[in-house]
């Protein structure tokens, strides 16, 4: 019974689950113009998994967003949550009417992501030069980035 007792001691770090919220507002330039139209999306890190959409928008006119979203983690407290966009405004390639750029990842801090379904804090990227934006990765990533850039595509 000790024993039992020990092991379930020992694996209730490893089975803490917890929801963790985040709110996102922010704006896009591109060469200091708003990035108009622009898709703009909230991301969970899953490990090991694939990871999961938490929200969706696009930028208005004044190439403002806004994103809400929660997740609920299996393993931590608090998930790693990114926001997501492509660099259009400084593509890799482009042909003709075929125009590919640069997928961005800026992860969100830990400070910013609230335990439970709402979120407590707003975490602001203010006005982000996209044209400037450098990529973060964590984990694996870091090697399969220095690979494979990570490029999407769309015909404009």
């Amino acid at each position: 019974m000790r024993q039992f007792l020990l092991l379930v001691c020992w694996l209730l770090p490893f089975c803490h689950a917890g929801i963790g919220s985040v709110y996102v507002r922010g704006r896009l330039l591109c060469h200091k113009q708003p990035f108009v139209g622009e898709k703009v999306e909230i991301w969970a890190k899953a490990w090991g998994f694939s990871d999961k959409l938490l929200d969706s928008t696009t930028t208005d006119a004044d190439g403002y967003f806004a994103l809400n979203g929660s997740y609920y983690e299996a393993l931590a407290t608090k998930p790693m949550i990114y926001a997501y966009f492509v660099n259009y405004c400084e593509p890799t390639i482009r042909k003709e009417s075929f125009v590919c750029g640069n997928a961005i990842k800026a992860y969100i801090p830990s400070a910013f992501i609230s335990v439970g379904e709402n979120p407590l804090e707003t975490f602001h990227l203010d006005e982000l030069e996209v044209s400037t934006v450098q990529n973060q990765q964590f984990g694996l990533e870091t090697i399969v980035y220095s690979w494979f850039d990570r490029k999407e595509c769309r015909d404009e």
